[in-house]
């Protein structure tokens, strides 16, 4: 099915068609390729402003996924009954505010961009980490995945937790 991958920011260069393939990779491994999706990247500007509209905080974020189906229990991806029902969500990157990470944590955006698009991509798949529980479920997962996405491209890949050990100057964590 569709994955539409868009680079609406100007700000950060980075080879959006080598993530294309990454992002294949990780719809293999997730099994979601038969699923509409959508991967936006955008600025900081952006992503502060739909942060605030939707989730009622002020300030950007590395990650927001939009699931086509809300509120649904973590699990594999939806059957397909209808065409209707092929759409998964959209995931919108602020790709600054990741780079901004990868700094404070030394690590390089292709490295990461991975991970990013995992963690929202299980999202979209109904994991959440608002509780204990949740997130050592969703933690689980991401590194079931990015485990087998590191065998299948030849190099170790971390989760976004793991990317983003760092603190920056400001005290913020990066996840």
């Amino acid at each position: 099915m569709t994955l539409v991958l868009k680079s609406l920011q100007s700000n950060v260069r980075f080879n959006l068609r080598a993530f294309r393939k990454d992002i294949q990779v990780l719809r293999d491994i997730m099994d979601i390729e038969h699923l509409a999706v959508g991967v936006i990247c955008i600025d900081n500007k952006l992503m502060r402003r739909l942060n605030a509209a939707y989730r009622r905080k002020d300030y950007p974020t590395d990650v927001l996924s939009f699931p086509f189906r809300e509120g649904k229990q973590p699990a594999e991806a939806p059957a397909v009954a209808f065409a209707d029902d092929c759409d998964l969500g959209d995931v919108y990157l602020s790709i600054p505010y990741i780079r901004d990470g990868c700094k404070a944590s030394r690590t390089s955006l292709s490295r990461t961009l991975p991970a990013v698009v995992t963690h929202g991509f299980c999202h979209l798949l109904g994991y959440d980490h608002t509780t204990e529980a949740e997130f050592v479920r969703m933690h689980k997962e991401e590194s079931r995945i990015l485990d087998e996405f590191s065998k299948r491209v030849g190099r170790q890949y971390r989760t976004l937790e793991a990317c983003w050990q760092a603190v920056s100057d400001t005290g913020e964590r990066y996840w």
